[in-house]
């Protein structure tokens, strides 16, 4: 098996997160601030040297007020559409 940072699935998702945080215009810096954390954790999450787990997830997603559902339904539409190709 994957190690899960490395999946299609998870690199989308942390696609995802990366973008949102682009648009808000915040750095990795503000965004491990509003986090409280460290900005290499910001930084080795979008580089999918680390994962989230879904605690890490949920205040990931607020400190970027973004709904985490979105998140999750990219995926899943991700894997839905590789069933529907057969792959």
């Amino acid at each position: 098996m994957t190690y899960s940072a490395q999946t299609e699935e998870m690199k989308i998702l942390l696609s995802w997160l990366k973008n949102n945080r682009i648009e808000k215009e915040l750095t990795m810096r503000d965004l491990a601030e509003r986090l409280e954390t460290q900005h290499s954790f910001v930084q080795k999450v979008e580089n999918g040297e680390r994962r989230l787990d879904l605690i890490e997830y949920l205040r990931y997603c607020q400190a970027l007020e973004v709904d985490p559902i979105e998140g999750m339904r990219k995926v899943q539409n991700f894997v839905k559409a590789r069933k529907l190709s057969g792959q």
